[in-house]
């Protein structure tokens, strides 16, 4: 019956951390960097219940991520980080305490969004972003990043495309360095893989011709200034972007910490 009890309360907070989740777009746990830091988050949702918050613990799930708190010797730490949320008396005291060890700000500079894609920790903060201003798909342009195109509903295990605004093949046709074709700020959110006309020709020709409005650019903070999309210009428009998606970053950040 003990047992029988516990496990009901386990699974209840499983649930309602995962309905969260889902709610800001992590719908399949391949998204995540790593998924050790959901067992605190479990925990945290279990121990306070009602007086737990959501977004402050999403706030430090983040920075936990950033910082590779769970990685290397990841059972001795959330060992250690569960028994602190237990002897912490309310949510707040808990979140504390397990931030203090954490080395990482939650704050972003224009250099962030420069770095590769493989960056597991910003390409998640990239698609929060995205998720979180309602963006659209560039092909089905009436469908939300992360929903089902037959019933638009949140498509549960989904996962996002990563699509080069400028497409890696046009860029290594113009000798651009490899290490900034895979920047985050030349990548934008579709929910399905583009077809050959989106991933070999140059922006303006591709978002001329399935007539990919503004709207949709602003969406995803891709700057309108067409010049900044012609190859010449490639740094520029990186850099761009870059400014505009640690913006955007910090104020989620903020949002989340209120």
């Amino acid at each position: 019956e003990g047992f029988e009890a516990s496990w009901e309360v386990t699974r209840d907070s499983v649930s309602k951390v995962l309905r969260h989740l889902s709610e800001f777009g992590i719908l399949s746990p391949e998204i995540l960097p790593s998924q050790n830091a959901l067992i605190p988050l479990f925990v945290l949702q279990s121990r306070f219940n009602e007086d737990f918050k959501f977004n402050k613990a999403l706030w430090w799930f983040l920075l936990a991520t950033g910082d590779g708190r769970y990685s290397g010797s990841a059972i001795t730490t959330l060992d250690q980080d569960v028994r602190a949320i237990f002897d912490c008396s309310s949510f707040d005291d808990a979140i504390e305490v397990l931030h203090s060890p954490l080395r990482i700000s939650d704050s972003f500079s224009k250099e962030d969004f420069l770095r590769d894609l493989r960056d597991g920790y910003l390409r998640l903060v990239l698609y929060l972003v995205t998720f979180r201003r309602e963006a659209k798909d560039w092909i089905h342009q009436d469908i939300r990043i992360g929903y089902d195109r037959s019933d638009n509903q949140l498509n549960a295990g989904f996962k996002p495309e990563w699509h080069h605004f400028f497409p890696k093949t046009f860029l290594r046709r113009h000798n651009v360095d490899e290490s900034r074709i895979n920047s985050l700020a030349n990548i934008v959110l579709l929910n399905e893989r583009a077809n050959r006309a989106f991933t070999s020709r140059q922006p303006i020709d591709y978002i001329e011709a399935y007539e990919v409005t503004n709207e949709r650019l602003t969406e995803q903070l891709i700057p309108l200034n067409r010049e900044l999309w012609q190859v010449e210009n490639y740094d520029k428009f990186l850099d761009t972007r870059a400014t505009a998606l640690a913006e955007a970053a910090q104020n989620f950040m903020a949002e989340l910490a209120r």
